[in-house]
């Protein structure tokens, strides 16, 4: 399946939501990340940035879930942030 997921938390819980984030999916955009994953892999990323996203301190996490990329369409507008380069 293929998963957007939109994060907005507390800035001293930033950091580990980040890196909890890059383990699954590909950054993309401030705290805006996207990929594919399995039923699994999702179940992980939920249970692990469970730890990080206080509800009761206004933090939240959306994951958009959609069949494959393919339903995707995307327009973007103004500059584009890159991610890590796989380059070596």
């Amino acid at each position: 399946m293929y998963c957007i997921a939109v994060y907005d938390v507390a800035i001293k819980r930033n950091p580990k939501t980040l890196k909890v984030m890059r383990r699954y999916l590909t950054w993309k955009q401030r705290s805006v990340f996207e990929g594919e994953l399995t039923e699994k892999q999702l179940e992980g990323l939920i249970r692990e940035v469970r730890r990080y996203v206080e509800e009761e301190e206004g933090d939240s996490l959306i994951i958009y879930i959609l069949p494959d990329e393919s339903y995707v369409v995307k327009k973007q507008l103004g500059k584009r942030e890159e991610g890590p380069s796989n380059f070596l």
